[in-house]
């Protein structure tokens, strides 16, 4: 029965996210997301999730936040904003990361 369940969260682990860590029985995986709210100048939130397994444990960290902005600026719309979520996902990543490996790191 524990090895099904290892199985089925190892899947939900590696699906549709950036592997970052994958020995010592530690499968961890990233993935980030930015998504439209009211935070000037930038217009974007951004929520970043780390999903691991080690043994019989399974750890889910998820950090909602957004990058500084200037309190009353006005927001910008660019409309095509690609690049710029991507660095607000790649700038949450680092201690998305480093938090959620320091606590399987523990399990």
């Amino acid at each position: 029965m524990i090895s099904f369940f290892q199985k089925r969260e190892r899947g939900k682990v590696l699906a549709n996210r950036i592997l970052v860590a994958n020995s010592k029985g530690v499968l961890a995986t990233w993935a980030g997301d930015t998504f439209s709210c009211k935070t000037p100048p930038t217009g974007d939130c951004t929520t970043t999730e780390f999903e691991a397994t080690k043994g019989n444990w399974g750890v889910v960290l998820t950090d909602a936040g957004a990058p500084p902005g200037s309190p009353g600026a006005e927001e910008e719309d660019s409309g095509e904003d690609d690049a710029q979520d991507l660095a607000q996902e790649e700038l949450l990543k680092g201690p998305t990361v480093g938090i959620g490996m320091a606590v399987i790191g523990k399990v």
